[in-house]
């Protein structure tokens, strides 16, 4: 095979060389780059996820370490005491809204946006409502851009 390409005159065996030089750049940009950078990006996310996962474990042990729900007569509206305890709490700040829904007969509803709002902040408001009897029938926590810090939706009813 060597001695064939001897034979090649100069013009030839530059194209041949050009063409194998061209397919290992291709083969390197279509393939081996795109797979490093998701190899890498797959590496960040669990990461991230571990991080999340460890202020979770954080939050469910500083929860399980706050004193016994000691349950209180709520005074006024849902919507008050949902704003009274996130002023006590000092997570106004993360409020997105506060907006009422109807819940079952006799009770008040209440959709709860909080945004940016760390691991801890929520524990502490969680345990907050809870002492309200204020029941916590749904909540959604993400963690969009990996900081650490959760955007929650709550659906409360008392």
């Amino acid at each position: 095979m060597l001695q064939k390409f001897n034979e090649l005159t100069q013009k030839e065996k530059i194209t041949i060389i050009l063409v194998i030089v061209l397919s290992i750049i291709l083969y390197l940009t279509a393939i081996v780059i795109p797979l490093t950078s998701r190899i890498e990006k797959a590496k960040m996310k669990v990461a991230s996820l571990s991080q999340t996962a460890l202020q979770i474990e954080k939050g469910i042990t500083e929860y399980r370490s706050l004193p016994a729900l000691v349950q209180v007569k709520r005074e006024g509206s849902l919507l008050s005491s949902v704003e009274k305890i996130a002023s006590d709490t000092s997570v106004t700040k993360n409020i997105g809204y506060l907006k009422p829904f109807s819940a079952q007969k006799g009770m008040e509803g209440a959709e709860v946006k909080l945004n940016n709002i760390s691991g801890n902040d929520f524990t502490l408001f969680v345990h907050r409502i809870q002492t309200q009897q204020i029941n916590i029938t749904k909540a959604s926590l993400k963690d969009n851009d990996l900081d650490g810090l959760w955007n929650v939706r709550l659906f409360v009813e008392g």
